[in-house]
C-alpha cells in the first residue's frame, strides 16, 4: 500500500491510501499537483490528482510505457 500523509499540521494524518495489488511506479508532487505513474485494468497511464483532495483531475494514457517503467520526474520550467 501506498500512503500519502499531509505533515503541514502538528498530528500527521494520512489523506489517501492506494490499495494494495495496485501496482504504482512513480510518484511526484509539483505545486498543488500529485503525479502518479500507475498500472490499473493492465494499463499504464499517469494519473493527476489536487494534492490538497486527492481528488482524480485527469489520467494520461500514455501508450508503449511498459510495466518495467518506473520512477517520475517533473520540471516547473516545462509544466
Amino acid at each position: 500500500m501506498l500512503y500519502f500523509v499531509d505533515t503541514t499540521p502538528s498530528q500527521p494524518t494520512v489523506t489517501h491510501v492506494i490499495p494494495k495489488g495496485e501496482l504504482v511506479g512513480g510518484v511526484m508532487s509539483l505545486g498543488n499537483v500529485v503525479f502518479v505513474l500507475h498500472w490499473w485494468n493492465s494499463q499504464q497511464s499517469v494519473e493527476v490528482y489536487d494534492a490538497a483532495t486527492f481528488t482524480l483531475q485527469r489520467r494520461l494514457a500514455v501508450p508503449g510505457l511498459g510495466s518495467s517503467a518506473c520512477g517520475l520526474a517533473v520540471c516547473p520550467v516545462n509544466d
